[in-house]
């Protein structure tokens, strides 16, 4: 057994050790919005909820459904049906008895220039009245009871939402949660929610704003040509000194974001492509902290047969490194989604899943072929 061996072993454990703990420091950390116990209908400012829709037949009845049974707060819908081919609308129509503020409008075509959600997004904003907060959902999303009257509690300008994640297929289970991981470690919410703070964040499956907030930030036109535009969102608002909140909240709001691999490589690709641009350095180190946590117990095994003589040291280093990664990855996984621990053992492939999507689509756009996203092909690629 050598020293320079022992060295390295003992600088690989406690770079883990440290980022594990400060990973499990900002999850314990994580700002929560919790259901409200009561509420007065009469003094909470009454909300335009706007759904956005494209070809979401299968999703939007389970996202109406959650928004009939919401209680404290007055509320009107409007799903903006983006030039769905699959009865989107007539599915959203049969909600109307349930919902009796609901309207269905039929988007119009997408002009030059604009990407398809902030257009659909726009249009349906243009419904809002006076005094009306603007609450912005996505199709696939499921609202608890006290959603809207919840969201009616936070002081900010901009609230967004993390939702509480489901999964369908071994797929969603292998990748969905690592990339999850990517983007709340890039960008943690207690900076955001901090205004003396440069970051900024926003989750466009929940995003309410004040009348007077989204007015001010000039809406969905701003951002008229983003693929994230939510990101873009917050960062605007931030930028013009408008206060920015994001909060976990997993007892209000659930979500299952894709259905298979088809949609997985299709909907992460695009976010991986635009992440990249938008968050630059910062998610190519966030890449490669992920890369270490998830990867090293390999590492540490696959340099025993470097040094064979070293290799009761490097097996055992290769189990503790395990565990510490490991426990803490089945806690997140556990406490943002309700997630079995085996699933945890299975992030590095996960992880390696992702990044091979993100190469691929990076690949695309470099060969001219670009990003298509609900038979769409999406601006800048």
């Amino acid at each position: 057994m050598t020293v320079s061996t022992i060295l390295l072993v003992a600088v690989v454990l406690l770079t883990i050790i440290i980022l594990v703990a400060r990973d499990l420091w900002r999850l314990w950390h994580e700002p929560r919005l919790c259901a409200v116990t009561t509420a007065n209908p009469a003094v909470i400012p009454p909300a335009l909820v706007v759904i956005p829709a494209r070809n979401e037949a299968t999703r939007i009845g389970a996202c109406l459904a959650g928004l009939a049974a919401q209680q404290g707060r007055q509320f009107r819908v409007v799903v903006v049906d983006d030039g769905s081919t699959d009865g989107t609308a007539a599915i959203a129509r049969s909600y109307a008895d349930r919902i009796p503020d609901l309207v269905i409008i039929t988007g119009a075509p997408l002009p030059v220039g604009w990407a398809g959600k902030p257009w659909a997004c726009w249009q349906g904003a243009a419904h809002a009245q006076a005094g009306e907060d603007l609450v912005f959902l996505d199709a696939d999303v499921i609202a608890e009871p006290n959603l809207l009257a919840a969201l009616s509690t936070c002081n900010a300008d901009l609230v967004s939402l993390l939702p509480r994640q489901h999964y369908g297929t071994v797929a969603e289970r292998l990748v969905v949660p690592v990339f999850l991981d990517l983007i709340t470690a890039i960008t943690p919410f207690t900076r955001v929610n901090d205004p003396t703070k440069p970051d900024a964040f926003a989750i466009g499956q929940c995003m309410s704003f004040s009348g007077t907030s989204y007015c001010e930030l000039g809406g969905h036109a701003v951002v008229r040509d983003s693929v994230l535009e939510d990101m873009h969102l917050a960062r605007h608002a931030k930028a013009i000194g408008l206060r920015l909140q994001v909060l976990a909240a997993p007892s209000l709001i659930a979500v299952r974001m894709y259905d298979g691999w088809g949609s997985i490589v299709a909907g992460l690709g695009k976010n991986a492509v635009a992440g990249l641009h938008n968050a630059g350095g910062v998610a190519l180190w966030h890449a490669l902290r992920a890369s270490l946590l998830a990867w090293a117990p390999l590492w540490l095994l696959s340099a025993i047969a470097l040094r064979p003589a070293d290799s009761a040291l490097l097996g055992s280093a290769a189990v503790v490194c395990l565990l510490i990664t490991t426990l803490p990855r089945a806690v997140s996984l556990h406490r943002r989604s309700n997630t079995a621990l085996h699933w945890a053992l299975a992030a590095p492939l996960g992880l390696l899943l992702y990044f091979g999507i993100a190469t691929i689509t990076m690949l695309r756009v470099a060969l001219g072929r670009g990003v298509v996203w609900k038979g769409r092909r999406l601006p800048g690629t």
